[in-house]
Parts: C-alpha cells; sequence; structure tokens
C-alpha cells in the first residue's frame, strides 16, 4: 500500500511542477570556481581569502520574468597532514597519513529576478539558507583503498542570506559563461582555526576554535547549460 501511494504522490508533484515552472525561459545549471572574502568579524577571526567552487539550478516560474532554485558552494578553509603510528588490528603496516581538513558548506534557495531574455542575460538573486563549517580527519594508509578511519572533529552551523547579481552570456544555443557577485550576511558559528591545528606522531588533534558572525563576498566565475 505504501509503494502506490509513494508513486501517486510523486507523479502529483511532477504534474504540479510542470505546470508551474517551465512555461517561460529556459532552466539554467551552472557550475565554477568561486573566490570567497571574509568581511567584518569573519575577517578579524580567519583573515584570509577562500576558495572553492558552486553550484546554481534556476526553473523559471510561469507567466513571471522570475525562477526559483537552489544553490551549493564548496570552500576550502585549509588542511594539515602528519605521519602517525599505527598499533591496528589485521593491518601489518606500523605508521599512516593524518589528514585535517576544514571546508565550509552553502546550501541557498534563490528566486531570481530575470527580465532579459537574450545573448546577454543580466539578472539579480535573493538567497537565504545556512552554512556549516566542518573540520574531519581521515587516517590513510599504503595498501588500502579510502580511509581506514574517520573522525568529526568539529562541525558548526549558521543561518545565511544574502543577494548576487550575475550576468550569463551565451556561447551556443545551449552553453552560456556566467560571472556573479554575492553578498551574504552569516549568523554566528564556531570552526577551526585551520592554522592552529597539530597532529602529533600518536595520532592526537589539537586545535583552537574561533567563532564570530560569518559575512563575506563572492565572486563566481563558470560556465552553464540552458535546456
Amino acid at each position: 500500500m505504501r509503494r502506490p501511494l509513494l508513486l501517486l504522490f510523486s507523479l502529483v508533484l511532477v504534474l504540479d511542477t510542470q505546470a508551474q515552472f517551465g512555461q517561460k525561459g529556459r532552466y539554467t545549471l551552472s557550475g565554477g570556481l568561486r573566490l570567497g572574502v571574509p568581511l567584518g568579524e569573519f575577517d578579524a577571526a580567519y583573515g584570509r581569502t577562500i576558495g572553492g567552487f558552486g553550484l546554481n539550478l534556476a526553473l523559471p516560474l510561469k507567466h513571471l520574468p522570475f525562477a526559483a532554485g537552489l544553490q551549493f558552494d564548496r570552500s576550502y578553509l585549509g588542511s594539515r597532514q602528519g605521519v602517525v603510528a599505527l598499533d591496528e588490528q589485521y593491518v601489518t603496516v606500523t605508521s599512516g597519513d593524518l589528514h585535517v581538513r576544514s571546508r565550509m558548506n552553502g546550501y541557498h534557495a534563490l528566486v531570481r529576478l530575470a527580465p532579459l531574455k537574450g545573448k546577454v542575460s543580466p539578472y539579480l538573486d535573493g538567497l537565504a539558507g545556512f552554512r556549516s563549517f566542518t573540520t574531519n580527519s581521515e587516517l590513510k594508509i599504503d595498501g588500502v583503498n579510502g580511509p581506514l578511519r574517520e573522525e568529526n572533529v568539529l562541525r558548526g552551523t549558521a543561518f545565511s542570506y544574502g543577494w548576487a547579481a550575475g550576468v550569463m552570456v551565451g556561447i551556443t544555443p545551449l552553453l552560456y559563461a556566467e560571472g556573479r557577485f554575492e553578498r551574504f550576511q552569516g549568523g554566528r558559528a564556531r570552526y577551526v582555526e585551520p592554522t592552529s591545528v597539530t597532529i602529533d606522531s600518536e595520532g592526537q588533534v589539537a586545535y583552537t576554535t574561533r567563532e564570530s558572525e560569518t559575512d563575506l563576498i563572492f565572486i563566481h566565475l563558470g560556465i552553464g547549460l540552458r535546456f
């Protein structure tokens, strides 16, 4: 009984989506590289530019010059690596590489105003969602695919909202280049200070943390598809 109900529910969603989206304009899916610059408290606490990548999907709304969609971005805050001693059952090697990596992920819903449909298409986005700040460790050894052991060192989250202004420039009927500027207001989050991370020979990870507002700007350059 549950399976037919699930299929029926999925069909209703698809039909409703078809009724609301895709009647004017075209779906867009883009991705690219981005550079982030912390602002205010975040700049004082972290104080470095941030590199990463981003993806966004926008679906046009029926009879309106608007689109709705989602954006994901990942930024790399820093990493440390050290050789540590091993005493593991069923493992013959006596040392391994411990990697500690810090990342920042953004998850945002967007509403896009895109009144012009042509080779050059400027737009304005409103965004709201949250950011996660994670630091994880992975122990890797020779002869084993993937990490032997993983651990979540620290995780923090913060509400995030802002706006973006961008332009899409057509390369072919399907392919376009994209540039965008983003400005975010971010709530308070706790995160690892990447330069403070130390790893001793026994595999113990030590670090200090920071806590601040997480305002920042991004500059994004990428390519996308219209379909």
